[in-house]
């Protein structure tokens, strides 16, 4: 599909032609199209989208809910973090550790007791901050700063490489498992016919 543009600068892929009454040039451009990433080929090509159901995810979508599984992760690591930053050798602690800072060290360790839910752990978070106002703040600050560091890129290659793997893996696996059904049928019927018909059975 093509637009005939005027007086247009003209941009990649397109091509000057004349109109057929006037003679004046006119700019034969392609027009835009969605483009989707072809993770078979590794190409961009124009498709329609796939359609996924408004209700697969409590009418979210599903990069609105891969977004909050990682905001989870993130507030995981973040406590982890912090949790290894408050150890230290301010002497022995009740739970045989030592820390920093003792209060907020016992605070995270009874939180991270506590499972968090699939909000992006932004209700974890907030009990914390009901009772360690310092201590949420540390959490959010490292959680914030960690999307610097989160290999974005990795994810999205391990993740295309990983789920083609897996169903090749199955694919094989299916195809073995036909192929062993196959064989053994093969000898049943193999068996069957060396034994040759059963003979009748006597009546008394």
């Amino acid at each position: 599909m093509f637009e005939l543009k005027e007086n247009v600068t003209m941009s990649r892929g397109a091509a000057w032609t004349m109109r057929p009454l006037t003679g004046r040039r006119l700019l034969v451009q392609p027009c835009p199209q969605r483009r989707l990433y072809s993770a078979s080929r590794r190409t961009i090509t124009p498709q329609a989208r796939m359609h996924v159901p408004a209700d697969s995810f409590s009418g979210q979508s599903p990069e609105r809910k891969a977004a909050t599984a990682l905001r989870s992760l993130f507030t995981f690591v973040a406590a982890r973090v912090v949790l290894e930053q408050l150890e230290g050798t301010a002497g022995p602690s009740q739970t045989g550790h030592t820390s920093y800072n003792q209060q907020d060290y016992l605070d995270l360790m009874d939180f991270l007791g506590v499972p968090m839910k699939g909000d992006g752990g932004d209700e974890w978070l907030a009990s914390v901050m009901r009772k360690n106002h310092a201590l949420a703040l540390r959490l959010m600050e490292v959680r914030e700063a960690y999307l610097d560091e989160f290999e974005w890129q990795q994810v999205a290659e391990m993740a295309f490489r990983e789920t083609r793997e897996a169903n090749t893996r199955l694919m094989r696996a299916a195809a073995m498992a036909s192929l062993q059904a196959s064989l053994t049928e093969a000898a049943q019927m193999s068996c069957d016919d060396l034994d040759g018909p059963s003979a009748p059975s006597k009546s008394a």
